[in-house]
């Protein structure tokens, strides 16, 4: 019960962080850093209180930042798609989506993109965006989005590692 509430503190003070750092724009700025790098988590003390609200809401963020950056790619990021799974995926999702990428992979490593996006192969526009993020409870999200138009959701689980979110299943609904 002990680890479960220290967790609980130390996911709410990772919330507290970087709330309000989000870009906006569809270019990183020279010099800045991209909101979902490891180098922009610092540590906060253990007594830092916050609500459950803003830990959802950095949840929230760090979750529309990653489609945004990385799955639909509507704003720049600093890495690679593949450099975004190694980074914010824990190695078990790595594993998994390494597992159902479907292609030659020359120089991996290669991880599948479809488990975060829609089915389709081709949709009735170019609309690629987050619609919602929902809280399910004990840490799932549901993720609601247009990809070329084809509205889709999958479920992601998040975790705390060390001081990083980090995501660990994903599920399409």
């Amino acid at each position: 019960m002990r680890k479960n509430k220290i967790f609980t503190v130390a996911m709410m003070a990772f919330a507290l962080m970087s709330c309000g750092n989000a870009t906006k724009s569809n270019d990183v700025a020279e010099g800045t850093k991209d909101t979902l790098s490891v180098d922009s988590v610092q540590s906060q003390p253990d007594s830092v209180v916050v609500s459950p609200l803003e830990d959802e809401a950095k949840v929230k963020a760090f979750l529309q930042d990653f489609y945004d950056k990385y799955v639909f790619q509507t704003q720049k990021g600093k890495l690679t798609y593949e450099e975004a799974v190694q980074t914010f995926c824990t190695p078990e999702l790595q594993k998994y989506l390494s597992d159902k990428y479907e292609y030659e992979c020359t120089d991996g490593p290669c991880y599948d993109q479809t488990s975060f996006r829609s089915d389709a192969q081709d949709g009735p526009s170019e609309e690629y965006k987050v619609v919602e993020i929902i809280p399910e409870g004990e840490d799932w999200y549901k993720v609601t989005f247009l990809d070329m138009g084809n509205r889709g959701s999958v479920k992601i689980h998040c975790v705390a590692e060390g001081d990083a979110l980090k995501m660990s299943e994903i599920k399409k609904k």
